[in-house]
């Protein structure tokens, strides 16, 4: 894969969990640095804190270059359900405001929202296919973000369908194309 993501512990009292996310190329992980620094106001409240950037890793199979990002929710890598149609209207207020912050996210879908079910708080996740107005200009970016709403608009409408909670990511209808993710678990050594 392009890109895989470790659950690690940032302290020594392995209390306090991060987010590790290793590129194989560098490109691709400053440009979601770029998205990250671009929506800082999002931060924390919306979307992961952005903890550092500056680190790269030999491997066997070569050279990772990482991010490290908050711990987020409770699950991690987003949800394989239907979320409730509240959490999918507050995804749609983030996605407006990731908007106006010049960045489209491009990859709506549950797996990349982190919500909460005990706290009722959501998250969107994962930057990686994200586009910025600088790097497409402006009638592709518009472009992107109209794709954005529709298919939160797209989510929100089956939200509200009988048979929602039944559903399962995998088994809907013109889902598109599946990311690859990985995940891991292993505590973070600095």
């Amino acid at each position: 894969t392009d890109r895989i993501t470790w659950k690690a512990v940032a302290d020594e009292n392995c209390s306090n969990y991060v987010a590790v996310k290793c590129y194989s190329a560098e490109e691709d992980r400053d440009f979601e640095v770029e998205c990250y620094k671009l929506m800082k106001d999002l931060q924390g409240s919306s979307i992961p804190v952005l903890l550092d950037s500056r680190f790269t890793v030999e491997e066997e199979q070569g050279r990772s270059h990482g991010l490290v990002i908050s711990w987020v929710g409770s699950e991690h890598g987003g949800s394989y359900r239907m979320l409730p149609t509240d959490a999918l209207q507050d995804a749609r207020r983030i996605v407006v405001e990731m908007h106006r912050l010049g960045v489209a996210h491009r990859d709506i879908r549950p797996m990349n929202m982190n919500y909460d079910f005990e706290t009722k708080k959501l998250y969107m996740l994962d930057f990686s296919h994200a586009a910025t107005q600088d790097a497409i200009g402006r009638d592709a970016f518009q472009q992107a973000c109209f794709e954005d709403l529709f298919e939160i608009d797209r989510l929100i409408r089956i939200s509200k369908t009988k048979f929602a909670q039944e559903i399962h990511y995998y088994h809907w209808p013109d889902c598109g194309v599946q990311a690859t993710c990985q995940t891991q678990q292993g505590c973070l050594s600095t």
